[in-house]
């Protein structure tokens, strides 16, 4: 008898063991989390090169008048919008947010005002080596992607965490689709003047109302909190076609307005195939 009650309380203590461990597992960032926040810093330090590239280094008069006369500043601006929007509601998902470490902070300051100091000097006409406009950004990467790299080869994996391939809420396929759309028409009519500042301003109007209702049903944080790895997957390769389209229409000649027509309508239809697709089994999603 006396065996089987130390038998029992040995199985008591292995139980509550279990317990404990699940409960700092569930207090201690996921993986997704820290893939998140890779993907954030990949995202931002790709905006980041992309503007010094059309900007760094000239005036905005010289900025304006190269030979690709690429007039898309509102496709440029909204990806960026539409992720901040997104990754709120993707950061939702999980219960506990990694603040950054002091070095971390100063590190984001020193980035942000090599990169003011940058497009002040080229806004007041005063030249710098070229080089520094390819160097920000890749020490920007390296300082925002080292803690989600070192920390994801840190979190095992949890199977529990999983959400598995639960399809997306209607709601949630109609904005899928709408940000398509947002982007798509964007690139589309950014190669024409006059069709980009009526395209610009009439999806800026709707963006805005949609960023005011972002607790609704239809909110962009509900749809970063609703969509899978396939989903935020598309939504970076759309932005790497905006970023691509935006940055060749205003450096190279070559780049006609069929191009940027067939830019918007490949984005149009990667997010409107993606909006019926259900969430994605991986670790993105533990």
């Amino acid at each position: 008898m006396e065996s089987k009650d130390r038998l029992a309380n040995a199985s008591e203590q292995l139980d509550e063991l279990a317990r404990m461990q699940g409960g700092v597992r569930r207090r201690s960032p996921a993986r997704g989390y820290w893939l998140l926040t890779l993907w954030s810093a990949v995202f931002m330090a790709a905006y980041f090169g992309a503007f010094l590239l059309l900007h760094g280094g000239f005036t905005p008069a010289e900025a304006g008048s190269r030979a690709g006369g690429y007039t898309g500043a509102w496709a440029f601006i909204a990806p960026v919008l539409l992720f901040s929007s997104l990754a709120s509601g993707a950061r939702e998902r999980f219960s506990i947010q990694a603040k950054p470490s002091r070095v971390q902070r100063l590190g984001y300051l020193c980035m942000m005002l090599g990169f003011v100091v940058l497009i002040g000097l080229s806004f007041a006409d005063i030249s710098y080596p070229s080089w520094l406009n390819a160097a920000l950004p890749l020490v920007m990467l390296l300082i925002l992607a080292t803690g989600p790299v070192r920390n994801l080869l840190a979190t095992p994996r949890d199977p529990a965490e999983v959400w598995g391939n639960a399809p997306l809420p209607k709601e949630v396929r109609i904005m899928t689709a709408g940000v398509g759309l947002v982007i798509g028409v964007l690139l589309a009519t950014a190669s024409a003047p006059l069709a980009a500042s009526i395209t610009g301003f009439v999806v800026f109007l709707c963006l805005s109302f949609v960023l005011l209702a972002r607790n609704s049903r239809f909110g962009l944080p509900r749809v970063g909190f609703e969509w899978g790895s396939i989903q935020w997957a598309a939504f970076g390769v759309c932005a790497a076609i905006a970023f691509l389209s935006i940055t060749l229409g205003d450096i190279a000649s070559w780049f006609s307005p069929g191009f940027s027509v067939a830019a918007g309508a490949t984005v149009l239809v990667i997010m409107c195939g993606v909006a019926v697709f259900p969430r994605g089994r991986s670790d993105w999603d533990a």
